[in-house]
């Protein structure tokens, strides 16, 4: 059968089109299963009006990284192997469902037809080969490039490494950027989306790669000297690999650090530049959840020296809902709800990157893997949105920018009208109100700290601020805003500093240069040359964390008591890393006692508009509260629920409530303002300093508090 190519449909989807763009970027990662090969349009039209909204551009999960690889032009058309835009579904050893096989001129109507609409395309591909299951595969010719894990690791399947040379001794990135320069120009995408493995190592630094070639490139960069006892190449044994691994991660790990620091900028460097000089774009992943200063440690990845190289948009990884739902090898193992380390991950990386353009992960479901949250868990899809995207930044004059500029739908293939309606609705109200400032408690960021803490880690183990920082969400301290430390004059509020000793003195003469308002230290010290009004420690380890209090005091004093700590052993290299992203790296322990009191200590200081009404009403600890002022007398306030199962939340007011009206869309009992202790159902909507709502398993409600003056 002869295909051949033909003109973009000429017809208009008006029920798409009369729909104006939204004021925040939607992209959307999708696979090919999401249209129809057998129609004219490839099913393009029908996809949007599913959709119900025109997205700003998609980025295509092609699969495979032949699909680069062994792209030899478009002059001709001819059929891609099953595993070429499938994704996962090859596991079921039957050819990708649903429709026939996909070929090369379908992709590019694909691609054509959402031009057509205004709608930027984007590429994306996987490492990972399937061990020529379904077609002679590149890596088979070319294993030099091939990831070789330590000893005791098997892998699912081969994979590549784009930091490896090849036989002749040119590097595999050369070959990639004229590979991706050609897919590009020939399909006609706008760019490339670069995802797991292709912006960043599949593996941790501890695991991965200490072949011949990653070690001697390593060696030249650093000017290291191997032991002598070492052979001077390991080949494939493994044993000998994961004996010099061990040496180098032991011994030299800033080095290999480092070393990977630099390797990753000039690979991306190279990436841009190439893409950059035919007029295609670069998006590419975050690192797997991982805020800045764990990204450099796991992984080589320094987001402002990446986005430094010219990368448009950043697409951070914001998998909290299905951190904690997935199954054990993919479930997240921290010593909080993973929520929690998402915000704090967001955050520290819009303060890194405060230029770049962010986008989240809106993470809603996979059909391939077989999970769906919008479908199992809304609520928590639900709590996600509105939490991600009321993150802020300060910028130099004291407005609120937002961390995420828009959203990335992780997967948009097989979801049904209603789900994109209710999808849109949230984005709608969740993106739709500016606040004017931020309620709580504002974190005071510095790149000096940051790259100070790396050593910190390096020689201690101590805590690190995003550490802190989701310690302190989860126990319920308001936090959802950073602000730069030479920009901190500008926030009139309360700010906290993690880990003050980090910080340059000027930066903290900064800080408290004509400030009132009550600042907040943790760390293993205090700040020199300042006594604070109020102090307390963990209790006693070697080098306990430290909350002080300045420009405030509580009316209580505190004391900690927990059970005695597990001591930090004496030598630190003999720690075993975590296996995986998915799981917490060992921090010097600390008392949740110590956490507790930290936010006991900040309430009790902080003015807040709305809190939990916690007498005689015990379900404080499952809830938390964060509040943005939006106009004159007008709070929006988040209350959210950390357990699964239903929390009817009392809440009060500082001052008389005018109205509460109901911003999220909430389900069962409606919303009571009361002025009595014994509140009831029945009572009036206005009136009073308390109001009472029940919140969904794992959800959020979110309301506008309208306040009487205050008197």
């Amino acid at each position: 059968m002869t295909h051949t190519m033909t003109k973009p449909s000429s017809h208009v989807a008006p029920s798409v089109c009369e729909n104006a763009a939204p004021p925040y970027e939607t992209f959307l990662w999708l696979e090919l299963i999401a249209f129809d090969n057998s129609q004219p349009d490839m099913g393009v039209r029908a996809y949007l009006d599913n959709l119900g909204f025109m997205p700003t551009g998609l980025s295509i999960f092609m699969w495979g990284p032949d699909f680069v690889h062994q792209h030899n032009g478009v002059a001709s058309d001819a059929e891609f192997p099953a595993d070429i835009g499938a994704y996962l579904d090859v596991f079921s050893f039957d050819k990708k469902q649903p429709g026939p096989p996909w070929r090369r001129f379908q992709l590019k109507r694909v691609i054509d037809e959402f031009h057509r609409y205004g709608v930027e395309v984007y590429f994306s591909i996987f490492p990972n080969s399937m061990g020529n299951r379904f077609h002679k595969e590149w890596l088979s010719d070319n294993p030099e490039v091939e990831v070789i894990p330590l000893a005791d690791y098997t892998p699912w399947f081969p994979m590549l490494h784009p930091l490896k040379r090849m036989k002749d001794g040119s590097y595999y990135e050369d070959f990639f950027v004229q590979k991706i320069k050609e897919v590009s120009k020939d399909y006609g995408f706008d760019g490339i989306h670069l995802v797991d493995g292709y912006n960043h190592g599949w593996y941790q630094l501890c695991d991965a790669e200490f072949s011949d070639d990653m070690v001697e490139q390593f060696l030249k960069h650093s000017a290291v000297k191997l032991p002598g006892s070492f052979p001077a190449t390991c080949g494939l044994v493994k044993p000998d690999i994961a004996k010099r691994a061990a040496w180098i991660w032991r011994n030299r790990r800033r080095e290999w650090i480092d070393f990977h620091v630099d390797r990753w900028e000039t690979y991306f460097r190279k990436v841009v530049s190439t893409m950059h000089g035919c007029g295609k774009k670069v998006a590419a992943n975050t690192c797997w959840t991982r805020d800045p200063v764990e990204s450099i440690y796991r992984y080589g990845i320094d987001y402002k020296r990446i986005a430094a190289t010219g990368v448009d948009r950043f697409v951070v990884e914001t998998c909290g809902a299905g951190g904690e739902l997935l199954n054990r090898v993919c479930r997240a193992r921290f010593s909080v709800p993973f929520f929690h380390v998402i915000k704090a991950t967001s955050l520290m990386t819009r303060a890194y990157v405060p230029e770049m353009n962010i986008c989240f992960n809106n993470c809603t479901q996979d059909i391939t893997e077989g999970w769906s949250v919008i479908r199992q868990a809304p609520a928590f899809l639900e709590r996600e949105i509105y939490s991600y995207v009321n993150l802020y930044h300060y910028d130099t004059n004291g407005t609120p920018k937002r961390v995420f500029d828009g959203l990335n739908v992780c997967l948009a293939a097989g979801m049904e009208g209603h789900e994109w309606r209710w999808l849109h609705e949230r984005w709608e109200s969740a993106f739709g109100t500016q606040p004017e400032s931020v309620g709580g408690v504002t974190l005071v960021y510095s790149d000096e700290a940051l790259h100070n803490e790396l050593d910190y880690y390096l020689k201690t183990r101590g805590n690190l601020a995003c550490q802190v920082l989701y310690q302190l969400s989860s126990v319920g301290v308001p936090i959802a805003a950073t602000v730069n430390a030479s920009d901190a004059a500008a926030v009139s509020g309360p700010l906290l500093v993690v880990n003050p000793h980090l910080f340059p003195k000027t930066q903290l003469d900064c800080i408290f240069e004509r400030r009132s308002s009550p600042v907040f230290t943790i760390g293993a010290e205090a700040i020199p040359g300042r006594t604070p009004d109020f102090y307390c420690s963990d209790i006693a380890v070697n080098q306990p964390l430290i909350l002080a209090v300045y420009n405030a005091r509580p009316s209580f004093d505190v004391k900690i008591e927990a059970d005695a700590l597990t001591p930090v052993p004496e030598d630190l290299t003999s720690i075993k890393e975590a296996p995986s992203f998915f799981d917490e790296l060992y921090y010097r322990p600390v008392s949740p006692a110590f956490y507790q009191a930290c936010a006991k200590v900040i309430d009790a200081v902080i003015e807040r508009p709305l809190r939990l009404d916690l007498e005689d009403f015990p379900a404080g600890e499952w809830v938390g509260v964060q509040s943005f002022r939006i106009g004159d007398q007008i709070q929006r306030c988040f209350i959210w629920n950390e357990e699964w199962q239903y929390v009817d939340t009392r809440l009060k007011a500082d001052r008389s409530i005018r109205e509460v009206r109901a911003v999220s869309k909430f389900r069962g009992r409606r919303i009571t303002v009361f002025d009595n202790e014994e509140e009831t159902w029945t009572a009036p909507s206005t009136g009073g300093h308390r109001f009472i709502v029940r919140i969904p398993p794992k959800g959020v409600g979110v309301v506008d508090l309208v306040l009487e003056d205050k008197t």
